[in-house]
């Protein structure tokens, strides 16, 4: 007969004279034989291991004192239909198309799986097999309320028995098409995938800056949407969702999409470190813009090392090996095909690293960190970065966006020429301040070996040279 037990007890009547019994058996759906061997000293067994499914030949025989091995039994069959058990499953499914799993059982060489459509009168949805013991559809599962079923399926037209139901429903969320990156259009097109089953969407869209909700907009017939006003410079962030009439809820919202009107940019490399003395810079794309440009300070406060302005791809290339152990800052901006400058990008700060992984040069001693043309020849100089002062960048917290709890911070910086222009204004004072003091040191090391003097007395200037030329 069939049972569900995957360690069943086989019991027997006793022979007399028997002093144990061994017990033989073999796996007809497999054809695996013996399946298993054991002994028993009673008149039963019980399996110590699962059976997994399919059916099973068995045989019994007793042994005497002697040890001699009378007869084997008739063949006794029967089948184990275990059903499997399916994993935990969300009832929500924010996909449409879930992955089902369940437990593996030894004989099954495929599994049967079910689905019931709910919300369209029980109607199968799929009937479909699987290799392993787990199952995706291979299309949408359009929004709706679902059931299903599994059992495992052997050789021979094996077919064990259903496992328990499932139910679950589909409310999947649409992904983001466009607008995915800043745009100089002020009236972009907002648009999504169409979700199977759908009725109906919305879209949510937030000035991330003011954290004013721009629209809310719910019953639109297709998955579009075009705001019929100018949107204000700034940073937005974005979100649509589908509605299901039929299956009577709502699907899940689209994830968090944010994008900037004035095509400010966001740059995406390098990191904070680089190892490479000549690394890519890169920045996100900007819809309508016809070139970009590159401002790259050769030190935080440093004055301009990079600056190109016709760059048509959203990459530069640096190709003049930059100094280890320095930190320099980058900024950029796009311009549109009708001439539109955006604003500069938040800065950018990275330090090209020393060989050895190390940020700065800690050896101490030396001149000072910082070159004075016709005074220190640069091949003196130490591999330290400039003792630097870091700006406080301005901004304000932007609002936290329904319908998603989640808040996005903006920053601001000087713009590059601000920052350079503030550079030679703090140089220049402080260098008018303290020239007198200079031409004291100047003329205390001139003579005709005056590089060696200036080695000598340098361990006593370092802090008027470093007060003189450095923040």
């Amino acid at each position: 007969g069939n049972i569900t037990q995957q360690r069943p007890r086989l019991e027997w009547t006793a022979v007399p004279g028997a002093v144990k019994y061994e017990v033989w058996i073999k796996n007809a759906t497999t054809g695996l034989n013996p399946f298993h061997k054991g002994e028993a000293t009673g008149t039963f067994y019980q399996f110590p291991m699962d059976l997994g499914v399919g059916k099973m030949d068995v045989w019994v025989r007793a042994v005497t004192g002697s040890g001699a091995a009378l007869p084997w039994s008739k063949l006794h069959r029967f089948t184990v239909i275990t059903a499997p058990t399916l994993a935990p499953l969300d009832s929500r499914q924010t996909t449409a198309r879930p992955v089902f799993s369940w437990n593996n059982l030894y004989g099954a060489s495929s599994w049967d799986i079910w689905v019931s459509n709910l919300t369209a009168g029980g109607t199968q949805a799929v009937r479909t097999t699987s290799a392993v013991a787990s199952w995706s559809p291979g299309t949408d599962l359009p929004m709706a309320r679902y059931r299903i079923w599994v059992r495992a399926l052997g050789a021979g037209g094996f077919a064990g028995a259903w496992s328990a139901a499932k139910d679950f429903y589909v409310a999947s969320s649409p992904s983001p098409v466009t607008p995915l990156l800043p745009t100089f259009s002020k009236r972009p097109s907002f648009d999504w995938t169409d979700v199977a089953g759908a009725t109906s969407y919305g879209i949510y869209l937030q000035n991330t800056g003011t954290g004013a909700v721009v629209t809310n907009v719910s019953g639109l017939s297709t998955s579009t949407w075009t705001p019929q006003v100018d949107l204000p410079d700034g940073s937005y962030a974005w979100w649509s969702i589908a509605d299901s009439n039929t299956a009577g809820f709502r699907g899940s919202w689209s994830v968090r999409t944010e994008f900037y009107v004035g095509g400010r940019t966001t740059i995406t490399a390098p990191g904070a470190t680089v190892t490479s003395t000549t690394p890519l810079l890169q920045w996100l794309a900007v819809d309508g813009a016809v070139r970009y440009e590159l401002w790259v300070n050769g030190d935080v406060e440093g004055a301009k090392l990079i600056h190109q302005t016709s760059l048509i791809t959203n990459s530069f290339q640096v190709t003049a090996p930059l100094g280890r152990g320095r930190t320099y800052r980058m900024w950029v901006r796009a311009v549109s095909s009708s001439g539109q400058t955006s604003p500069w990008s938040n800065v950018r700060d990275f330090t090209v690293a020393h060989a050895d992984g190390a940020l700065t040069d800690e050896t101490g001693g030396g001149l000072p960190p910082v070159s004075i043309p016709g005074v220190i020849p640069d091949a003196l100089l130490s591999d330290r970065p400039w003792r630097m002062r870091q700006d406080q960048p301005s901004g304000n917290a932007e609002a936290s966006a329904m319908p998603l709890a989640e808040a996005a911070v903006g920053t601001h910086s000087e713009t590059p020429a601000e920052v350079a222009d503030s550079w030679h204004r703090q140089t220049d004072a402080t260098a008018m301040s303290d020239s007198d003091a200079l031409m004291g040191v100047f003329a205390a090391v001139s003579g005709a070996n005056w590089l060696d003097n200036l080695l000598h007395a340098s361990a006593s200037c370092t802090d008027l040279v470093e007060n003189a030329y450095q923040t």
